[in-house]
């Protein structure tokens, strides 16, 4: 149990882009990542985009904050389409520390012509390397 426990304390949730109604593209401020070690997750939940309408997800990083920004390896979401039910509107993805860059910011790409779905909140999830 003491493992379970120690983990569930190291765990840091912090939040990436507040919900709200999605009308053009958003993309997070910059989230420092020094001092989280192993995998981290990136998640979010969204109502379906509106019919004809998309919503493109990914986690992108950079070694400063005001940096170039680039996609991590394995940090994009599969699209979402008004097709899209249940699990899919509330997905996450696993993204390993050692492959991302300092700085992680997400971004969501909106396509169609009258945009407007409500959208939940994209968190962040991972470790600290050590407590305070």
């Amino acid at each position: 149990m003491g493992n379970a426990a120690n983990l569930v304390e190291s765990l840091d949730v912090k939040s990436l882009v507040a919900p709200q109604t999605l009308t053009a593209d958003v993309l997070s401020a910059a989230f420092d990542t020094l001092g989280y070690e192993g995998a981290m997750k990136v998640a979010f939940i969204t109502a379906a985009p509106s019919t004809g309408d998309t919503l493109d997800v990914t986690v992108q990083s950079s070694d400063t904050s005001g940096g170039t920004y680039a996609v991590v390896d394995g940090g994009t979401f599969a699209q979402l389409t008004d097709a899209s039910t249940g699990a899919a509107l509330a997905p996450s993805l696993n993204i390993d520390r050692r492959k991302c860059k300092r700085f992680v910011k997400v971004n969501l790409d909106v396509g169609g012509a009258s945009i407007s779905f409500a959208f939940g909140g994209a968190l962040f999830m991972g470790a600290k390397k050590y407590q305070a």
